[in-house]
């Protein structure tokens, strides 16, 4: 049984370490969640830019985000006014200007999917065919369990061809898993389909944030946790884990300690190794977190005269480097283009300014009549997400780990989900509930 006068100690206030800190202090224990960088919200923030607030990297929410939003509920976020809703419409262009069209009718799920096939969507009846059979799949038996296998390897089993694979299911994997299909876990992968498109149509919805993300998340999930007696302390890392008979009793910040019975890991995986090893005792468990591969993400901002936008928030490009270019217009900033690259590849390779003007130019050729960008900002995040391959759920870790007090939470967790938002924060939210479990 812990201590329950003592706080718990949250080392990371990223939306997992601010996720648990707003379950814990909602059931009324205390903690202390403390931040090495000058600013809150990890991998999903502000960057402030001259007169304007950028997000490190363009993310979109949908509607399967159910601990996400529960927790910006929690924390008193209007969700109808945080987000422009709208049903899923992927349009995807490729470099000769051929449209591609996926999205949902008004029927309840799965059939809003299935239905919109039949629409004017640009994809050959063959291959409307083999997405229908391959629904129908799963539809039939939901709870299966994916051979351990590629995502390629899985679609080519199950009668997609290369062709339907390229245009449609190697986007969708590199959006929601940030590892190509060669590589990507099916297993990963279903679950995340399924999840998204089976059970409930509003699920599919895709959510379009109307605030930067430390508006829209941070900066309310801390005021809840102040107002509830919680303390969030930035520029303060963790150098050193404290242990005695085989349990945590306590942690250093430099030459600074303090006593602490439970602490929550919820920084990247190559920093919990970094902090494991600083104690000899539990070097064997940072042999785990060092299994860890990386994909990055890359950003490219391009500033446009703010009356030019696009036909609908987000739109898919194919054959280029460029991925996914997203509207910002509905987060306060016309004319402002996000254009997301995914994964690793020769994109890597390039200057940042260099790939700028490469995507400007790829921007330009599917919008000719688009005047010459204003402005370009490349955002690099070198270690993104975890690689949702093949191997990883055999060195994901539980919550509760071996040792006495130390608990992990975040999106490399167990959680059978890829590195998303929602993964990181039902992994805190999981954890949070073990340990509530445990002042009870």
């Amino acid at each position: 049984m812990a201590n329950n006068t003592s706080p718990i100690t949250i080392v990371g206030a990223g939306w997992a370490g601010l996720a648990a800190a707003v379950k814990l202090t909602q059931s009324g224990i205390p903690v202390n969640v403390f931040e090495a960088a000058p600013q809150p919200g990890g991998r999903a923030r502000d960057i402030p830019l001259r007169n304007i607030s950028l997000d490190n990297g363009q993310h979109i929410l949908t509607g399967a985000y159910k601990n996400v939003l529960h927790v910006l509920e929690t924390a008193g976020v209007d969700l109808e006014e945080a987000f422009e809703r709208l049903p899923l419409h992927l349009q995807l262009v490729n470099k000769q200007n051929k449209q591609y069209l996926l999205r949902a009718t008004q029927l309840p799920a799965p059939l809003n999917l299935l239905t919109g096939l039949f629409g004017k969507t640009g994809i050959a009846i063959k291959h409307r065919i083999q997405i229908t059979r391959l629904s129908l799949q799963l539809l039939s038996n939901p709870n299966s369990i994916a051979e351990q296998r590629t995502v390629q390897d899985w679609l080519g089993k199950h009668g997609q061809d290369e062709e339907l694979i390229k245009i449609l299911w190697e986007p969708l994997c590199l959006a929601i898993l940030n590892t190509p299909v060669a590589k990507a876990s099916a297993r990963i992968f279903l679950r995340v389909l399924k999840d998204s498109f089976l059970y409930k149509k509003k699920y599919s919805d895709l959510l379009y944030p109307r605030k930067t993300l430390s508006k829209l998340y941070v900066e309310p999930c801390i005021k809840y946790i102040e107002r509830h007696g919680g303390k969030v302390f930035l520029n303060t890392r963790a150098t050193e884990l404290v242990t005695e008979n085989n349990r945590i009793k306590g942690i250093r910040f430099g030459d600074k300690g303090i006593k602490t019975d439970e602490v929550i890991l919820t920084i990247p995986p190559h920093q919990v190794e970094g902090l494991l090893a600083s104690n000899y005792q539990l070097g064997n468990l940072a042999d785990q977190f060092r299994q860890f591969n990386y994909e990055p993400i890359t950003t490219v901002y391009l500033q446009y005269p703010a009356n030019i936008q696009l036909s609908q928030p987000m739109i898919g490009l194919l054959g280029t480097y460029s991925q996914w270019i997203v509207d910002r217009r509905y987060c306060g900033q016309p004319g402002l283009m996000a254009v997301v690259i995914s994964s690793s590849g020769p994109h890597m390779k390039l200057e940042r300014d260099q790939l700028a003007l490469l995507v400007e130019k790829e921007i330009a050729n599917i919008f000719p009549a688009w005047p010459k960008a204003n402005s370009r900002l490349t955002i690099r995040e070198k270690r993104a997400t975890f690689r949702s391959d093949t191997d990883v759920e055999f060195i994901r870790p539980e919550n509760q780990s071996s040792y006495h007090g130390l608990w992990f939470a975040g999106d490399y967790t167990d959680t059978g989900y890829p590195a998303t938002l929602e993964g990181a924060v039902s992994s805190a939210v999981s954890c949070a509930n073990l340990l509530i479990e445990l002042y009870r």
